[in-house]
């Protein structure tokens, strides 16, 4: 008991954007743009397309969560949308555009990735999870030591993360830590990255 109540005290949320401050047609504020990053987009805030009242972060390109935060080992959730049948990605352990890993979800609604890019792209693992436009899923990264693990579901998906299988996982101890970045093409929204799953399930991420 008193090993899990010390976890539950140093346990904490690193980072969080759920974009509803954000203001409409701006970049967001908390998140560094990188001129050198494979999208040289610089977007802003927008109304998500399944609900007016809500806002995202879309259209964007190589945007840094916590002006550029550098994490080492953690879990991230967001929800993601896929307006376009293109590839859609989300950059981390981020060293600089020519050093990271990249979460892709491909074009035809198919196929999700991860790549170790280190001036060529390295495909890592690949695994068949379809997936439809414009509908909201959530998502779940969690990068502890060279093991990366994903998790994917619809967002009306009541079904805790932490019971359910992964969608990919995969080791490769290429790079320690680096930021969390945006790469193309969204939109996203209800950002959280931790320390740990348990630190998030008493957050739920819902907007």
């Amino acid at each position: 008991l008193c090993l899990v109540l010390q976890e539950m005290v140093t346990a904490k949320i690193l980072f969080e954007d759920d974009f509803e401050k954000q203001e409409l047609g701006k970049e967001p504020k908390g998140w560094k743009y990188d001129p050198a990053a494979e999208v040289k987009d610089k977007d802003y805030v927008d109304k998500d397309p399944t609900n007016p009242n809500n806002k995202v972060f879309a259209h964007y390109g190589g945007y840094s969560a916590g002006d550029g935060m550098v994490f080492t080992d953690f879990v991230a959730e967001w929800d993601w949308m896929y307006t376009t049948d293109e590839n859609h990605s989300i950059g981390f352990r981020v060293n600089d555009a020519g050093h990271h890993y990249q979460l892709s979800r491909r074009g035809g609604g198919v196929d999700w990735k991860i790549y170790m890019y280190n001036g060529a792209w390295n495909e890592i693992v690949s695994q068949a999870f379809p997936t439809k436009l414009t509908l909201w899923y959530s998502v779940q990264l969690i990068a502890k030591g060279p093991e990366f693990t994903v998790k994917v579901k619809e967002k009306t998906d009541a079904t805790l993360f932490a019971d359910m299988k992964p969608t990919l996982k995969v080791k490769d101890d290429t790079y320690k830590k680096g930021m969390f970045q945006t790469s193309y093409y969204g939109p996203i929204d209800n950002v959280i990255i931790a320390e740990k799953e348990a630190d998030i399930l008493g957050v739920e991420p819902v907007g």
